[in-house]
């Protein structure tokens, strides 16, 4: 009988390992950032476009660039996707409810 514990030790070492992957993905250049906007449409002959007041409008590029993650003072990656960590909540006494 062969003893899978091996196997299984990598895979679980391997798997715990990329957990702690650093967020440097955000740091290269992403995909999107050379999207490019494509013409409106236009009407073939004897048909016309609705006019949608609630069409999804797709603003200009911003003027300055604004980068999707950036290295904080350790070092490590910043991704604009990951919420920031909060502070460590101080518990206060509940208030009894009111009996009215």
């Amino acid at each position: 009988m062969r003893s899978f514990s091996g196997p299984l030790i990598v895979i679980a070492a391997v798997t715990l390992l990329a957990a702690c992957a650093p967020n440097n993905y955000c740091l290269k250049e992403q995909k999107y950032a050379h999207a490019e906007n494509r013409p409106p449409l236009t009407p073939v002959a004897g048909l016309s476009l609705p006019d949608s007041a609630t069409a999804l409008r797709i603003p200009p590029p911003p003027t300055a660039v604004v980068p999707f993650g950036y290295r904080n003072e350790e070092g490590a990656g910043v991704c604009l996707d990951k919420p920031p960590t909060m502070p460590a909540a101080t518990t206060a006494p509940a208030a009894a409810p009111s009996k009215t």
